[in-house]
């Protein structure tokens, strides 16, 4: 019994832990008095618990008997974190209860309840107005609410300017708001009443109103759709004609907005909607020493929504970055948003030298060309200096880059499993040897084979004498030998001597033969072109003598022959490697040049033109890596020196120059440790392992054959037993050889590129297990469909292989 009562213990604790650390929002709410006169007011309170920031103060539902008057926000420290309070001012419009039902509000992923209230209203010193109503006068009341926006469909967080106007024919006195709408769906900016339109005069029905706005907001949509934005409850206080005073209840101002989704976003993007143009100050190198702050400025200015930080902000091993700052000006103007926001980064320096930070990508999505554009702004060089406190530290300094290229190394590309059919091959010889010979016999020596092989070697004979003729006096001769060629090849395909058939008999037999109709033709023109030019008594061109000559030649060989054209193709095939070659030195040499100066990206784009040609050596992945390190991107310059010492394990500045890029990872992961035995076979190559399991194979089977031909099977036992043992030992280094395979194929190193999720299964909609930071090494074991299966020292699981690089 005890021993069932632990597990459930362990789960019940493990499952209180889950849900103690799960991050959650709490709600409360509260009315600081239950009872109030009706000249007073009274405070409705919304509490929030465990909010990562502020939220937009919520709206409240309608108050039956009450108006808000005011609402305000305060803030109160946690032990961890803070509770965010927003206060709503309330006050009576009739005595009895002032009373609001429960609502919920949605919060970051979460709907919350929050309860309602009641609270006793008294009669006090103020005299009581009547309830709002419509009186009946002799004529109607004109009066009503419009609500209008900017654009009747936009696209996801595309800002759109939504308007409450006021219509009215009658004298207004009063006008307050009873409940407002929550706008679900929208992310809202209220506007104050300072930048509201001055009142005018619009006709309407035939009719002069007085047109005034009494709300305004700039509203950005959440989600797509057809989202309706609900009416707006107010009282108004008016006067008519007749010099009645009256209060009257308006409802009205709602609107449809159609929302069309945004296309698959690229990475990077923040939710920028628009048009914008964005520029950085300064333009010229900057100059900074260590542990002295510097700044950045970028601005953005457009139509349309800008998020609090537009892009992500650059990062460099080199540099120790702060917060972003953000200023906004923005403005709505015309009934469009002017977003204006200048961002100031700052950073401080660690070490000293040349330094670059990288570009800052601005994506936003395009309303207008209806695509995601991207703005590319280039950070100066920062030019940094020791400062007076590091004169004694250490400098963090790499080994400078090779100015020639190398010698080409093509990389070794993944030993294939058909090679260990080759193992098998001396044991198939051995076993068919005697087959062999027979088949061998039968092949070669027997009468038919003799006779066609010197048929054969009597048509290119004949040819060949055909050739020496080769002049119009010598005709006749020359017809003569290419004839007896032409007998003799037809002869060896139809099995009887061809002088005695005529041109339509051996069409048949050739028809018989399945020789092609095209060579079929081509043997019966030559021999019609034979017998006229034989009883022919003009004189035969020599350039005719020629084509005849060549057409014989492609009929015994099988194939047209273009001397020309062949020569062309030696030459072009000799050249190409040399022009290649030329080309990708000049390249390399011009990417070394970028790289003196400091322009590290233009220097990897020429590397990677000469990688692209196929020309890879150890050189061109050392110099990638050091341009990569000296622009911050230190995960790809651990993956190029991993490359590099890929070619040449011996290479000991790239060596040098892994152990201190490897340094500066911050954020480290235990390595997976193989054991003693995995370590050695994996160290050997496996070409090595493989040829010498071959070659002990092929001298076992080889001896073992030799001893079987001479009979010495049984009298030779040292040889045999020495065969039979050099066979074993093969066959062991087989499997040896098959497990290093199965060995590297499971543990390919992968170098982390950006800072990744790790899943338990191939599925982004799953919880992330883990997460590994960039620079990490971890070992790979699959990739499928984008997904990249891997496995370190604390686990295994599924990345995104996009995020990883292979050396």
């Amino acid at each position: 019994m005890k021993s069932s009562i632990k597990p459930i213990w362990f789960l019940a604790f493990t499952l209180l832990f889950c849900v103690s650390s799960f991050p959650f929002v709490s709600l409360t709410s509260r009315v600081n008095k239950s009872e109030i006169k009706f000249d007073e007011n009274f405070t409705y309170t919304l509490r929030f618990e465990g909010l990562k920031s502020p939220i937009q103060q919520p709206s409240l539902p309608e108050i039956d008997g009450g108006t808000v008057k005011g609402q305000y926000q305060t803030v109160e420290p946690l032990k961890e974190g803070f509770a965010y309070l927003y206060h709503y001012i309330i006050s009576p419009t009739r005595t009895g209860l002032a009373k609001m039902g429960d609502f919920s509000i949605k919060v970051e992923n979460q709907t919350l309840k929050a309860t309602g209230f009641e609270v006793k209203v008294v009669e006090g010193s103020k005299p009581v107005p009547p309830s709002p109503q419509i009186e009946k006068t002799s004529g109607p009341i004109e009066i009503f609410l419009e609500g209008r926006v900017s654009k009747n469909e936009c696209y996801e967080s595309e800002a759109i300017v939504y308007t409450l106007h006021l219509l009215t024919r009658e004298s207004v006195r009063n006008f307050e708001f009873v409940n407002k709408p929550d706008f679900d769906g929208f992310r809202k900016i209220e506007l104050p009443s300072s930048r509201y339109p001055k009142t005018s005069k619009i006709e309407k029905n035939g009719k002069l109103f007085l047109d005034a706005v009494v709300f305004k907001a700039v509203l950005f949509p959440l989600k797509s759709g057809s989202i309706h934005i609900s009416q707006f409850v107010s009282d108004a206080k008016i006067q008519t004609s007749q010099g009645v005073s009256q209060i009257v209840r308006l409802k009205g101002g709602d609107a449809k907005v159609s929302i069309l989704p945004l296309p698959t976003p690229p990475k990077g993007f923040k939710g920028c909607v628009g048009n914008f143009v964005a520029r950085i100050s300064p333009q010229k190198t900057i100059t900074a020493k260590v542990k002295e702050i510097f700044s950045v400025e970028v601005e953005i200015e457009g139509e349309g929504a800008l998020p609090s930080e537009p892009f992500d902000i650059p990062q460099s091993p080199f540099f120790e970055p702060y917060p972003m700052n953000v200023s906004d000006s923005s403005e709505e103007l015309d009934g469009k948003l002017i977003s204006k926001k200048k961002a100031v980064l700052s950073y401080t320096p660690l070490v000293e030298g040349n330094r670059t930070l990288p570009d800052i990508s601005f994506i936003f999505f395009d309303t207008k060309k209806k695509v995601y554009e991207t703005i590319t702004l280039k950070i100066p060089q920062i030019n940094v200096l020791a400062g007076a406190s590091e004169k004694g530290e250490k400098k963090i300094s790499i080994l400078p880059p090779i100015p020639e290229p190398g010698k080409s190394k093509p990389q070794k590309d993944e030993f294939p499993s058909r090679n260990f059919l080759f193992l098998f091959l001396p044991f198939l010889i051995t076993l068919t040897v005697f087959i062999f010979w027979s088949f061998l016999e039968k092949l070669f020596l027997s009468p038919a084979k003799i006779k066609a092989r010197a048929l054969e070697q009597k048509a290119f004979r004949e040819l060949k004498k055909a050739k020496s003729n080769l002049d119009a006096r010598k005709s006749k001769e020359f017809h003569s030998h290419l004839r007896k060629s032409l007998e003799s090849f037809l002869e060896m395909i139809i099995n009887e001597p061809a002088s005695s058939l005529t041109l339509s008999t051996i069409e048949e037999k050739l028809k018989t033969a399945q020789i092609s109709e095209k060579t079929a033709k081509n043997i019966i023109d030559l021999l019609q072109e034979i017998d006229s030019a034989e009883f022919s008594s003009e004189k035969v061109q020599k350039t005719e003598l020629k084509k005849r000559l060549l057409k014989a030649t492609s009929i015994l060989k099988g194939k047209e022959v273009k001397l020309k054209t062949f020569a062309f193709l030696l030459m072009v095939i000799f050249a190409l490697p040399h022009f290649t070659k030329d080309s990708t030195d000049i390249l390399f040499k011009k990417g070394y040049e970028e790289q003196l100066k400091g322009n590290y990206g233009e220097a990897i784009k020429y590397y990677k033109m000469v990688e692209d040609y196929g020309d890879t050596y150890p050189a061109l992945y050392y110099n990638i890596a050091n341009a990569y390190f000296e622009s911050g991107r230190i995960p790809y310059s651990i993956l190029y020196y991993k490359k590099a010492l890929k070619l040449d394990p011996s290479f000991s500045d790239a060596k040098t120059n892994l152990s201190i890029a490897q340094s500066l990872i911050k954020s480290k992961i235990a390595p997976y440790e193989m054991s003693p035995f995995d370590k050695f076979i994996t160290s050997v190559d496996i070409r090595i392992i493989f040829y010498a399991a071959l070659l002990f194979i092929i001298v076992g089977n080889l001896i073992f054959t030799l001893l079987k031909i001479f009979g010495a099977l049984n009298r030779r036992y040292l040889l045999t037993r020495s065969s039979i043992f050099l066979m074993v030992i093969g066959l062991i280094l087989s499997l040896l050889c098959y497990k290093s395979v199965s060995l590297n194929r499971e543990f390919r190193e992968a170098v982390v590129l950006e800072n990744c999720e790790v899943f338990e299964k191939p599925d982004p909609k799953t919880a992330p297990k883990s997460s590994l930071p960039e620079g990490s090494v971890v070992y790979l074991n699959d990739i499928s469909a984008g997904w990249a299966k891997i496995k370190w020292g604390e686990g295994q699981g599924y990345v995104d292989s996009s995020k990883l690089g292979v050396p």
